[in-house]
């Protein structure tokens, strides 16, 4: 459960379950309690890598920007996720009303 954008994604860990429901793949290797900014930025490089291999087109955000917080940036992510996965249309329902909540 995601109370805050700018913190819920922060160690990637949200991020990686979002992507596994909406894509039906599991990611196979991840820090589940990641503790320094490190482990936080390996977790969201390899949720963005997994992206790019689902052909999920990234644009201008990267790892650092989620840790940093840029809330346009990670808006913009959340936008090309509900684009890419047709959210709505497709079971992932859930996601589409918390952030037509936000």
């Amino acid at each position: 459960h995601i109370e805050d954008l700018k913190s819920g994604l922060k160690d990637g860990i949200a991020l990686i379950h979002i992507i596994e429901v909406c894509s039906e793949k599991k990611i196979a290797k991840y820090n589940m309690h990641p503790k320094i900014d490190i482990q936080k930025v390996e977790n969201l490089t390899i949720a963005f890598e997994f992206m790019k291999k689902q052909n999920v087109k990234i644009v201008n955000i990267s790892a650092e920007d989620i840790i940093t917080g840029n809330i346009r940036l990670m808006l913009g992510l959340v936008w090309t996720l509900i684009q890419e996965y047709d959210i709505g249309a497709d079971g992932c329902d859930g996601l589409l009303r918390w952030v037509q909540s936000k």
